[in-house]
């Protein structure tokens, strides 16, 4: 009986032990299950990729065709809706000076145009335009071939990257120490969509001023006017204004780790990164101590300079040679394409397509009405730009009439750009009017009828308030504004 007892007693214990198990693996792993989805990025689709020598890549704006350099006379244009339309396209139409210059780089301008920036033997880059010729499978050159003013030499990196508007050529020292005298190191910048869709556009050269001569810089980006340089062995970045009174005044800015306090290992080789409204992407890849390790997606967020970071699933090989990460300029669909380095693959180069509106990147934007979509970049001052915005004033004016002795108000409006000191004074009437509605408030007493004044509705503020609220102001305004009071007291009989 003893031995029955105990028996049940064991089984219900077991029962009891598996049940609550089950309900603690159930709620832990629910909870894994959601932090570890929030955090996670995968791929829509993925495709065979290109094998090519050339770490060279554009997509289209609609994000369903990409252009791969496969020689110096054609490009390999890649469409991932209908692969039937996959095929070469042969360069035609360059000048025969620049007929042995080398394709540098490519980006897409619109739909059926790109641009192509060439090399010549001294290194000097030049740009042209092509249109796409997919009935005849060609890229017909259509301008006369640009000089940019910037020229492929040592200790320097040359590329293509993206701003909020397109594509820009940059040309940046990777370190800040110059290597021969007299020649301080500089940052060039063109916007090449601006360059073709407006005039007056020019290569603009930046010289920034550094102490720390000895870092390392790769990896540019550019967000809402200034170039942003990933120091390689560091947690930092430099920050360098191209426009405005800074501009040139670099500063080295500290990345914070997540909530985990977690960032990215120094100790990657590569990055590739595209800018996404207030965040950039970062995929890390080819880490120098365990070349092993798989390559790593982060986010850092551009307000707060925090790191925070993706888990990327991918259906088949991480790339991690000849790597490309790039968005379209219109619609929100990335591709990541690269190498895998493994031997027993059959398809060796992988193409994935990525979703840019995944939760996992949506929860990383600022809250922001209003996103930048504009480059500054060699724009020349707009005068029209600086204009005030505009007011709408109420004046009175008030008259008698010399016959019946009547007094007429006149009440008319103004639409037009108002100084900064009338709208000080329209803000001051408005506080003064709030503080006459109170009960305790001395009534008014009447202007003079025989007085033509323009006035507007309002009292002006106490004198004892306007004292501390015009110390910011010009004297000449101060002035106005005093005198304005000394009328307006006599007035009201204050």
């Amino acid at each position: 009986m003893r031995e029955k007892v105990s028996k049940t007693t064991i089984e219900m214990m077991q029962c009891r032990s598996f049940i609550d198990l089950n309900i603690l693996n159930c709620a832990s792993g629910s909870k894994i299950e959601t932090d570890y989805h929030m955090n996670e990025m995968k791929d829509l689709r993925s495709f065979t990729g290109v094998s090519t020598a050339y770490r060279t890549m554009a997509v289209s704006p609609d994000a369903k065709k990409i252009l791969f350099k496969k020689t110096n006379k054609q490009l390999y244009l890649y469409d991932t809706d209908d692969e039937n339309q996959c095929n070469s396209y042969t360069i035609t139409g360059i000048d025969l000076m620049h007929n042995e210059d080398t394709v540098f780089d490519i980006a897409f301008l619109d739909m059926e145009t790109i641009c192509l920036i060439l090399q010549n033997r001294e290194g000097n880059l030049y740009i042209t335009k092509g249109t796409i010729n997919f009935a005849s499978k060609l890229i017909v050159v259509c301008t006369a071939i640009t000089f940019t003013q910037i020229i492929c030499k040592k200790h320097y990196t040359t590329t293509v990257i993206y701003d909020e508007t397109g594509p820009v050529l940059i040309s940046y020292p990777l370190s800040l120490q110059s290597k021969i005298r007299n020649d301080s190191p500089k940052i060039w910048l063109l916007h090449l969509s601006n360059f073709y869709s407006r005039k007056g556009i020019r290569t603009i050269i930046i010289e920034p001023s550094i102490k720390d001569k000895k870092a390392l810089f790769c990896d540019p980006f550019i967000y809402q006017n200034c170039v942003y340089l990933f120091n390689r062995f560091e947690s930092t970045i430099l920050s360098v204004p191209i426009i405005g009174k800074n501009r040139g005044r670099t500063r080295i800015l500290n990345t914070n780790p997540d909530y985990r306090f977690q960032k990215p290992n120094n100790k990657y080789a590569n990055r590739c990164l595209f800018l996404l409204r207030n965040i950039i992407l970062v995929y890390c890849h080819q880490r120098l101590d365990k070349p092993n390790e798989e390559p790593q997606l982060w986010i850092l967020e551009l307000r707060t300079m925090t790191w925070h970071r993706l888990h990327l699933i991918l259906n088949h090989h991480h790339p991690i040679g000849l790597v490309n990460f790039q968005k379209s300029t219109k619609e929100e669909l990335a591709y990541l394409h690269g190498e895998c380095g493994r031997s027993k693959c059959v398809e060796k180069v992988h193409l994935y397509q990525l979703s840019t509106t995944q939760d996992s990147i949506i929860m990383s934007y600022e809250p922001s009405n209003s996103i930048c979509r504009r480059s500054l970049i060699d724009r020349k001052s707009n005068k029209s730009s600086s204009k005030r915005s505009v007011s709408t004033v109420e004046v009175h004016h008030q008259y008698t009439t010399s016959s019946s002795g009547s007094v007429h108000i006149e009440s008319t409006e103004i639409a037009e750009h108002i100084a900064p000191s009338l709208r000080y004074i329209r803000k001051c009437n408005r506080d003064k009017a709030k503080k006459n509605s109170h009960p305790s408030s001395s009534p008014s007493s009447s202007s003079s009828p025989s007085s033509s004044t323009t006035t507007t509705t309002a009292k002006l503020i106490q004198p004892s308030q306007q004292t501390q609220l015009l110390s910011s102001l010009s004297p000449s305004v101060k002035t106005t504004v005093t005198a304005n009071n000394q009328q307006n007291s006599n007035q009201y009989g204050e």
